[in-house]
């Protein structure tokens, strides 16, 4: 959106410059002589800046000629004292044709103006006053009357027949990086003062193909600055179209703009590769929305639109940052439908996902809110998902994650911090009432032996530059705990062996009073204790390991002999092997358990998990 708009910005105001900056060499003297040296004096008097040309005609006649060679207009000081060119302004030919008649009106009109070999270098101060305001000026300029350099719409030249090639423009970023504009060719006609201007450009940004056609209000509304100026234009590249439409009130900053933006990729790789990000995302995006502007500040309004085919709305909104530091990005959007999978799979494989973030200071900052009815990745089903993520350097912070998941509500936050090139991550999250079936479905897994509600916690730290890293030197807490739900009957029988179990088939489940598992998180192993189910006539305990990157388990679960039935031989189960292909199968009473003391495990929990916890039937 800002980049769309900057490019015809900055291309109008350079063509501007320069149509001026010539304007000054054929209202002074009338001569046939070498008039460079006179005129580089004048023009270095009023910008307040060093002006040379290596040579200027002026022809009397109607209309009368101009000719210029080699002009040079000096960079601010402040800008050359941070290593930018020394030139802000380098034009090889330019040739003119001036009306006289018009200038004791106080107009300067060109019949015919042609150039080439234009170098424009354009950025602002830490003040962000820009490089083109010239000091000579001053701040209170005039209304109407012949300018060198338009200090308001009122002083804009009258173009008829305007031709520009071999031309760049570059400006600098607040954050430092170089924004290039290439003009190849541009036409700008009229056919008077009164009539539509027309624009035809055609050249690059950031090296990517670009054209851009446009027509505005004529020179006469533009001079005139009690009334709008109406312009709309339209810029196409590489699978890639977007279409302007609005009023300006400073035409020459391209500034206090409302307009109807439309955006059209048909591959959103080639939008992002005029930012200088190559990546491969075969999916279209469009966007429609009402554009605006004031000063440092852009907005996208009552935005509509799709992103690989998937409806999008909401509004964005970006704030210039100041020289050094980035842009200020704030999104929130509304999806009906979120499906992650063809989007994810557009993303390239680049092995091992990294966890470094940008602790650049002159990193965007980013504000995220991001609703949508249903969320779809893979085995997961979010609905009335509402997420709020901020970015700036060197941090990333997951404020609010809520959803219905798994017949349950899922909240969810955490955060990430860049230090010395590792990253910190902490997170926490809690899973309340959800289908122990369905999410079972969810992870994956085959349908579990116990059905019903159940509710989860857990917070977990870790540090690194990449997942795997960072699981390896992880910590954390994991409760879960059910109450009033279902077990299979043939799992309370095989954990206690029970005799009648050798005889008979029976289907079914049993009551489960209930269920607690507690987790502890050391370095990429849990340690699973205490684990205890209670059933009528059963009650089950035991413990065991879950090696998160290894993806195997080895856990252990027996039958109090207290609570079992007569026939009960309380013969513990083993379940073990790959978190895929989990094997379950007797073993002896002297079965590994976990090292960690149950009750050390629970005292260990922070105080939200503990509650959690403590308030379980099997807790006691």
């Amino acid at each position: 959106m800002r980049r769309v708009a900057l490019i015809s910005g900055l291309t109008l105001a350079g063509l501007a410059g320069l149509v001026l900056l010539a304007a000054a060499a054929g209202l002074v003297w009338v001569s046939r002589g070498d008039l460079a040296p006179q005129l580089s004096r004048l023009a270095a008097s009023q910008l307040g800046r060093d002006v040379s040309a290596d040579s200027i005609t002026f022809r009397p006649g109607f209309p009368a000629k101009l000719e210029i060679r080699n002009l040079r207009v000096a960079n601010a000081d402040w800008a050359r004292a941070r290593g930018s060119d020394d030139a802000m302004l380098r034009l090889e030919r330019l040739s003119a044709e001036i009306d006289l008649t018009a200038l004791p009106g106080g107009l300067l009109r060109y019949g015919r103006l042609e150039a080439s070999g234009l170098r424009v270098t354009l950025e602002r101060d830490a003040d962000r006053t820009g490089n083109w305001r010239f000091d000579g000026l001053g701040d209170a300029a005039p209304s109407g009357g012949l300018a060198l350099v338009p200090a308001n719409r009122s002083q804009f030249p009258e173009l008829r027949d305007f031709a520009l090639s071999d031309a760049e423009i570059r400006y600098r970023t607040s954050s430092g990086q170089w924004l290039r504009i290439g003009l190849r060719d541009a036409l700008i006609r009229a056919r008077d003062g009164d009539a539509p201007v027309l624009l035809q450009i055609t050249g690059s940004y950031n090296d990517a193909p670009l054209a851009l056609e446009g027509r505005t209000a004529p020179v006469s509304v533009l001079r005139d600055a009690t009334k709008p100026f109406e312009a709309a234009f339209t810029i196409t590249g590489d699978n890639l179209r977007a279409d302007f439409g609005g009023l300006i009130d400073r035409p020459l900053d391209f500034d206090a703009v409302q307009g109807r933006l439309s955006l059209e990729a048909g591959l959103l790789s080639s939008l992002l590769r005029l930012f200088g990000a190559e990546m491969a995302l075969p999916v279209p995006l469009t966007v429609v929305g009402g554009l605006s502007r004031d000063g440092d500040a852009w907005r996208l309004d009552d935005l509509h639109g799709a992103i690989g085919g998937q409806d999008v709305s909401g509004m964005l909104a970006l704030t210039e940052g100041t020289a050094g530091a980035g842009d200020a990005i704030e999104a929130k959007l509304q999806m009906p439908e979120l499906t992650l999978d063809p989007l994810l799979a557009a993303l390239p494989d680049s092995g091992e996902p990294s966890l470094q973030l940008d602790a650049d200071p002159a990193a965007a900052r980013i504000a995220l809110e991001l609703d949508t009815k249903k969320l779809l990745y893979r085995n997961w089903r979010l609905a009335d998902l509402s997420t709020a993520l901020h970015t700036e350097p060197g941090r990333l912070e997951l404020q609010r994650l809520s959803a219905a998941f798994a017949g349950g509500q899922l909240q969810a936050s955490g955060s990430a911090r860049a230090e010395k090139g590792i990253t910190h991550l902490r997170a926490r999250g809690h899973l309340a009432g959800a289908d122990a079936a369905r999410l079972a479905t969810a992870l994956g897994a085959a349908e579990e032996p116990i059905a019903g509600r159940l509710t989860a916690g857990a917070f977990v730290e870790m540090q690194g530059r990449n997942w795997a890293e960072a699981l390896r030197v992880s910590r954390g807490h994991l409760v879960t705990v059910m109450q009033d739900g279902r077990i299979d009957r043939a799992l309370l029988e095989q954990a206690s062996t029970d005799l009648r179990a050798l005889f008979r088939h029976r289907d079914g489940r049993a009551p489960l009073d209930c269920l607690l598992a507690v987790g502890t998180l050391q370095n990429g192993e849990v340690a699973l204790t205490p684990l205890r189910l209670h059933a009528p006539g059963a009650q089950l305990s035991g413990g065991g390991i879950v090696d998160l990157i290894g993806r195997r388990l080895d856990v252990v679960l027996r039958s109090d002999t207290k609570a079992s039935g007569f026939f009960a031989l309380d013969v513990p189960l083993r379940f073990q092997g790959s978190f895929d292909a989990i094997r379950v199968r007797p073993t002896t009473a002297q079965a590994t358990l976990p090292a960690l003391d149950a009750q050390i495990a629970v005292d260990a929990l922070p105080p939200a998990l503990q509650q959690l916890a403590g308030g379980n039937a099997c807790f006691g």
